[in-house]
């Protein structure tokens, strides 16, 4: 929130912090397992059967991250594999 001030101002600060944060919240919906999980089994409350479940989700993400950064494409080669791309010919990785 602190961010926000600084950067986008305070006109209406009450109404800026509570609509800010409901979109944060929105968007960060994606990856709360992988930044709450640890945490919640640091207290025990994340059962077995969920860490382990975690566990084969957060490694299965590692080698797809590994993967994609050892995979280098032209802009086209991308485009084949379903990812918009800026066709000016540089190859990505």
């Amino acid at each position: 929130m602190i961010d926000d001030l600084i950067t986008r101002g305070a006109e209406e600060p009450y109404r800026m912090f509570t609509s800010r944060s409901e979109y944060r919240m929105t968007m960060r919906s994606d990856n709360a397992d992988l930044r709450l999980t640890e945490k919640g089994r640091a207290v025990c409350v994340v059962s077995d059967t969920r860490w382990k479940s975690f566990n084969r989700e957060r490694d299965d993400l590692a080698r797809a991250e590994a993967l994609l950064r050892g995979t280098a494409l032209s802009p086209q080669g991308w485009g084949d594999h379903g990812f918009v791309v800026k066709l000016d010919g540089i190859v990505r990785r």
